[in-house]
């Protein structure tokens, strides 16, 4: 297992620092150094990652002849001495990045600031890090040591870092795939009360593999970045107001109180024993933080945040009702696992006297509504920055629960269908709605018409909600059966000429690789724009057009960029489906 660790170079390395420090620019060739130093921690490895910094020359920390700060990137090559863990010992590097400059800590909070909470917890980097030796440890499973932060926030800086990084060391890619919104979260001051929407129930198995992302898809750094449609601030409407637990319990028995939005991915998945601890929080008296909840344009609300907190208190005071709005079948709720109130354990609602029913009963809560009239791109950002924590809602989550309609039915049908799952053999995840994202991102550049170009200065997620909100939300039922024809045509033709390899970066003999995004529209659109004998002489001709694509992916850096970089861009999108169809074309004329 690869290790991670900051090499703090200091007095006893100033010979070094120079040789670092006279290089300017990302073009330099990568060397070796060697570094003195004591007290290495156990573990450390050949091969593991090393973030280099510039610090001081003498012991009072005082001003020096270069600034201070991350300036390199590297591989551990040796580590040769004798003796324990205070022994003499020498750390060989190989820096394979050089930043032009060094970027300090300040540069990382004033010019980054977004990403600095997701540092804090780093050596040398962190808030509370005092110590001065030359190896440190970063453990990115630690909460503030996340390297995915820090190296945005260096090519933040200094662009170029990542593509430097990637040349020289490919293997870091996961740490360029920033799947964690950026921003920071304050926990509350009882873990019992966060509202983490169930992370750990939903992770399914996560795992570390670079080559499949958590959707079953090839990791894509457009669709893991930061959530970006432009909005006017001045035209959120969103408004505060006290509510009791009663009054919510009334909207919900009068179906004026969504707990299943289409966008909420589970509800009722905590358990007894944190589910009992909530209802201890309210019997002592501990408010509880915030709500958020969207208004419809007959007045009723969908739970933005807050789902399991109100399931909790539901399934305590009436499961039935729960039970009949959310499709659950729950059983009574006893009080399990209290801490200070233990006198109620087992205790169910009716069995609490008079006075905590009331305090359960009268609870007041703060419940922030997303008024009705506020603008979609509106609504999208906040309910973006409103899911930071636990695990985000991505923005097809956020898009359903922003444009109800048929469209989101029509979308499910199609991806549900046996020739998607057939065609993707099922790898990509449903409970996130990707395959339905997928689907769209087809049907949104095929309601465009030939050729099929998407119009600039839009993202790919103002893109859709523009195509959902202005085109998909207005259609007809025939109009979705033209739709549905057209997918299904086109998950055919790709099929029929790609084989197993169909929107994927693989072709012929070559194992196959995981499903990429922006092949997935691209080669939909193209072959499924062949008229038969078109699509006849292209299967023909397939493994031809097998090595012609290969050829492309080795020699054209536009196609390549385009499926790696920026992928969600109308440019990538345009280039993708440009060089698809001259590599359709060059084959069915050869």
């Amino acid at each position: 297992m690869i290790g991670y660790f900051l090499i703090r170079l200091g007095a006893d390395s100033e010979k070094e620092i120079r040789q670092i420090d006279s290089i300017q620019s990302y073009s330099a060739d990568p060397f070796s150094i060697a570094v003195s130093c004591k007290q290495v921690p156990k573990g450390v490895s050949p091969g593991d990652v090393a973030v280099i910094w510039l610090g001081t020359n003498n012991n009072k920390g005082g001003k020096t002849p270069w600034i201070q700060g991350v300036r390199a990137l590297g591989r551990i090559e040796k580590i040769s001495g004798v003796g324990g863990y205070s022994a003499a010992k020498t750390v060989r590097l190989s820096l394979g990045v050089v930043l032009p400059r060094s970027i300090t800590k300040m540069d990382i909070v004033t010019k980054q600031s977004r990403r600095y909470p997701d540092i804090a917890g780093m050596p040398v980097l962190g808030v509370n890090n005092y110590s001065s030796q030359v190896v440190q440890r970063i453990d990115p499973s630690e909460s503030g040591q996340s390297l995915r932060s820090l190296f945005a926030a260096l090519d933040g800086i200094l662009p170029g870092m990542k593509s430097k990084t990637l040349a020289v060391y490919p293997d870091l890619m996961e740490f360029f795939l920033d799947r964690t919104m950026p921003g920071f979260s304050p926990s509350l001051p009882s873990h019992e009360l966060e509202e983490e929407d169930d992370a750990a129930l939903l992770t399914n198995s996560a795992k570390s593999s670079r080559e499949i992302d958590d959707d079953g898809l090839e990791p894509d750094d457009d669709r893991d970045s930061e959530i970006e449609v432009p909005f006017d601030p001045s035209k959120i409407d969103i408004i505060a107001k006290p509510m009791t637990i009663s009054s919510l319990e009334d909207r919900l028995d009068n179906n004026e109180l969504d707990l299943t939005p289409d966008f909420q991915r589970q509800a009722n998945v905590w358990d007894v024993k944190r589910k009992a601890r909530l209802i201890e929080s309210i019997l002592l008296r501990i408010p509880l933080p915030s709500f958020y909840f969207s208004e419809d344009l007959d007045g009723g609300y969908a739970v933005v945040d807050g789902l399991q907190r109100l399931c909790a208190v539901f399934h305590f005071k009436n499961p039935t009702l729960l039970n009949s709005t959310t499709g659950a079948n729950l059983g009574q709720l006893k009080l399990k696992g209290l801490q200070y109130l233990k006198e109620l354990e087992g205790s169910t609602f009716a069995d609490l006297d008079r006075k905590f029913q009331r305090r359960i009963s009268e609870l007041e809560i703060t419940a922030n509504i997303i008024r009705a009239n506020t603008p979609s791109a509106v609504k999208f950002n906040v309910f973006a920055r409103l899911n930071q924590g636990g695990m985000p809602l991505n923005a097809q989550e956020i898009r359903n629960a922003i444009f109800p309609g048929e469209w989101r039915n029509e979308l499910r049908k199609l991806a549900e269908s046996k020739e998607f799952v057939d065609a993707t053999d099922g790898k990509v995840r449903t409970s996130r709605q990707q395959d339905m994202e997928l689907v769209l991102r087809f049907v949104a550049i095929w309601q465009i018409g030939a050729p099929y170009f998407r119009p600039s200065n839009q993202t790919l997620d103002e893109f859709l909600n523009t195509t959902v909100e202005n085109v998909l939300c207005k259609w007809d039922s025939r109009k979705w059966e033209e739709a549905s024809d057209a997918f299904y045509h086109a998950i055919d033709a790709a099929g029929r000429v790609r084989g197993k390899h169909a929107f994927r970066k693989s072709a012929n003999t070559q194992q196959r690789k995981p499903i990429n995004r922006g092949l997935f529209e691209a080669e939909m659109i193209v072959y499924g724009s062949l008229n038969a004998k078109a699509l006849s002489q292209a299967e023909k001709s397939k493994k031809y057009l097998g090595k012609l694509f290969l050829s492309a992916l080795a020699e054209n850096k536009d196609f390549t960029q385009s499926l790696l970089y920026g992928t969600g861009s109308p440019e990538s999108s345009n280039a993708r489906i440009a060089v698809l169809n001259r590599i359709v074309a060059e084959a069915i004329n050869a």
